[in-house]
């Protein structure tokens, strides 16, 4: 079998996800012998769960702001300066947001094992679950979103190499 970009060189390895024939030249263009086409596949797949992580991300911290801000209504004659309150929503935000760090942080971690419970017993789970993604998303958050734009920004330089 022939490289399928170079059809004069004999191939010496074949692409892990479609199985076209590379030359050496080819098979180590990446850390895996890929194609390019698979790999510029494999990119933009990474690269629309990276930008589906970030708009759940931010429509949870939109939604318990905006749950907030209707939940919270001026009923008492307290007013609140301006900046306290732009701070109270920023604060809201980024609980919201955090959620969805800790959750998916908590997923990774936890064994993946299926449990027989009953409804109460999920029901619990999944409280249980929320409050502690809740508390460790505040520090997850920040972690999650460097190790995310440091990996868009490696796979936008893996992208330009011809």
């Amino acid at each position: 079998m022939n490289c399928f970009y170079h059809p004069t060189i004999t191939s010496v390895a074949s692409c892990v996800d479609c199985g076209k024939g590379l030359c050496q030249d080819c098979a180590n263009r990446y850390n895996t012998p890929i194609c390019i086409t698979c790999n510029h596949r494999r990119i933009k797949s990474e690269k629309q769960s990276i930008l589906k992580e970030l708009i759940i991300t931010l429509i949870a911290g939109g939604v318990l702001t905006i749950f907030y801000m209707f939940s919270t209504q001026e009923t008492s004659d307290v007013e609140y300066s301006t900046l306290q309150n732009i701070f109270t929503f920023i604060i809201v935000f980024y609980s919201g947001a955090s959620i969805v760090a800790g959750w998916k942080t908590l997923t990774a971690i936890t064994p993946n094992i299926f449990l027989f419970l009953p409804i109460i017993g999920w029901i619990l789970f999944f409280m249980i679950k929320l409050f502690i993604a809740s508390l460790i998303g505040w520090f997850m958050l920040p972690i999650r979103w460097i190790r995310k734009t440091l990996r868009w920004k490696e796979l936008n330089k893996i992208e330009a190499i011809p």
